[in-house]
């Protein structure tokens, strides 16, 4: 059960404005010698004077409490949007102050944990949980824009794991993820999925479009990998689907770019495939 605290507060004051009232009178009374009539008729004026001073201060109190609360309300607002770069701006040595303080050290908190959860772990690129908030943003961003999904991965990448171990091949990933993130442009992002399998995610214009960016991702591999000693040619095979011409939701999408990347891999590798919808019957049927 929720309590009413302004409540209890304009209470406090209301009596603490009569105790102020009454004292004063008091000592008035002791000062002066008062006659009792009045002191009678100067008590009924000294317990009005005393609630509206109350009144008066809690007035003046509550609305200092609302700005406040209104501007925490403010700052916790665009952190539930995702601001995570919101602070207070209050500074002050005393229990203001320190609330300030406490809030934005909590913002911090949780800005260096939603970072952490966001991202990958072997290379340092955004994830998964990363790419849904980013979906979800930029669908509205962009609206009635497109955006191209592009699904990649690498070419017999088991095979340099078997060679040269996965200490190795985690090197690779790595720096394949340090090369593709240095050629994107803005507004795009890059995700490790899992395992050797990446999303370049791009805003697009129209699907004319969608060969340059192939082609553009395609050339951070025509250079091989120095691991160490170890010189590494990598090839990758890429599926593209487009939104919304192929899905409105991200599984949709993904999905759809997961069987363009197979229909590459199938034929040739080292090249791209944009999603067809004869592809998802075509699964299907290899199903049965």
């Amino acid at each position: 059960m929720k309590k009413s605290y302004s409540f209890f507060l304009f209470i406090i004051y209301l009596l603490t404005g009569i105790g102020t009232a009454l004292l004063l009178l008091v000592c008035i009374s002791w000062l002066t010698d008062m006659q009792l009539g009045s002191r009678e008729s100067l008590l009924g004026a000294s317990i009005g004077v005393g609630l509206l001073l109350g009144s008066v201060n809690f007035v003046i109190f509550h609305f200092f409490v609302q700005h406040l609360a209104k501007h925490f309300r403010s700052v916790l607002q665009q952190v539930r949007e995702g601001d995570f770069s919101a602070r207070t701006s209050l500074k002050s040595y005393d229990v203001i102050g320190e609330l300030a303080d406490d809030v934005n050290k909590a913002i911090e908190l949780l800005e260096k944990t939603k970072t952490q959860i966001q991202c990958d772990d072997l290379t340092g690129l955004p994830n998964r949980q990363y790419l849904h908030e980013y979906f979800i943003k930029n669908r509205e961003r962009t609206a009635p824009g497109k955006m191209a999904f592009l699904f990649f991965d690498l070419d017999k990448f088991k095979q340099i794991n078997d060679r040269f171990g996965h200490d190795i091949g985690d090197q690779v990933l790595i720096e394949v993820g340090k090369r593709v993130q240095d050629s994107l442009e803005e507004g795009e992002a890059l995700v490790r999925l899992s395992g050797d399998e990446f999303l370049l995610v791009s805003p697009l214009r129209n699907e004319g479009d969608i060969p340059q960016l192939a082609n553009r991702l395609t050339r951070q591999f025509q250079k091989p990998f120095q691991i160490g000693q170890v010189r590494i040619p990598v090839n990758l095979s890429i599926g593209v689907s487009v939104y919304p011409n192929h899905g409105t939701e991200l599984t949709e999408l993904l999905k759809k770019a997961d069987f363009a990347m197979y229909e590459a891999k199938n034929n040739h590798r080292h090249q791209y495939r944009l999603y067809r919808e004869q592809m998802l019957k075509t699964s299907k049927l290899s199903n049965y």
